[in-house]
C-alpha cells in the first residue's frame, strides 16, 4: 500500500489506532512517514497514529 491508500483504509477499518511499520527496513520502503500521517490526520483524525522507528517497540492496550 502506499501512504494514501493506507489512510483510505483507516475510514474503512475504523480503528482506534494504527502503528505504521517497515518503512526504511528495505528498499522500496523508504518513504518518510510525515505523509501518511498527515494523510490519516486528514481522512481518519479519530485514530492515532503511532509511528515506530525501525526496531523500536511498543505496548498496544486499551488504555
Amino acid at each position: 500500500m502506499d501512504p494514501f491508500q493506507a489512510a483510505y483504509s483507516l475510514i474503512l477499518l475504523k480503528p482506534e489506532k494504527v502503528v505504521h511499520i517497515h518503512y526504511g527496513s528495505f528498499e522500496l520502503l523508504v518513504k518518510d512517514p510525515a505523509e501518511f500521517v498527515k494523510l490519516s490526520k486528514e481522512k481518519a483524525p479519530d485514530v492515532k497514529v503511532i509511528v515506530l522507528s525501525p526496531g523500536e517497540k511498543t505496548i498496544l492496550g486499551k488504555k
